[in-house]
């Protein structure tokens, strides 16, 4: 009913409920989904969904997935998703497009969504936090690969919003790249604009 009634909500209906219930009901850490859309007027697609207990199978997957994502997509947000319904997500809202993973437009949403749940998830934790478990807490639940969520970090480390430090005590200055053993943290410092 719902497929006959809305054509693009049932989309994201199905992949956010069965993509939930997959990952649930294996008891896999991590999960890559892979819709594959082929060229033309086709409305079906495939699921390819890879599962791990690993950050690192993950992490090389989902690298996979944005080197060869020429008919990629998904019904979800572009930064980080929920799985299962949130009203607050609800498309008939939010108007989600479908997200395609080939462009700089799709990796800067990407980037920006995944910052923006950062930024949301240091000050809500507001206590030092390891950047493994920053971005284990959020990759089954985004688009981003591990190089994008390094950038999304970068970015909030030159607004000057967070700082991070390593594991032996030094503070990390803005990098392209951090370790996943850096600590995260809100800065202390008032910027005044």
């Amino acid at each position: 009913m719902l497929k006959a009634t809305q054509k693009r909500e049932w989309r994201q209906s199905l992949q956010r409920y069965l993509a939930h219930g997959i990952k649930s009901e294996t008891g896999a850490k991590f999960m890559t989904l892979f819709f594959v859309k082929p060229h033309g007027l086709n409305s079906w697609g495939y699921w390819l969904i890879h599962l791990s207990n690993q950050y690192r199978a993950h992490a090389v997957m989902k690298s996979l997935h944005w080197e060869h994502a020429t008919e990629f997509g998904h019904e979800l947000e572009p930064g980080v998703f929920v799985l299962g319904y949130n009203a607050n997500k609800d498309a008939n809202y939010t108007s989600q497009q479908t997200f395609e993973f080939a462009g700089t437009t799709s990796k800067e949403a990407c980037i920006d969504g995944v910052r923006e749940h950062f930024g949301r998830t240091i000050f809500q934790l507001n206590k030092p936090t390891r950047l493994a478990d920053l971005f284990q807490g959020c990759v089954t639940n985004s688009t981003a690969a591990e190089n994008h969520l390094m950038e999304a970090t970068r970015q909030l480390h030159a607004c000057k919003n967070i700082i991070i430090v390593s594991k032996d005590g030094t503070v990390r200055r803005n990098n392209k790249t951090y370790s996943l053993s850096d600590v995260i943290e809100p800065s202390k410092q008032i910027i005044l604009i």
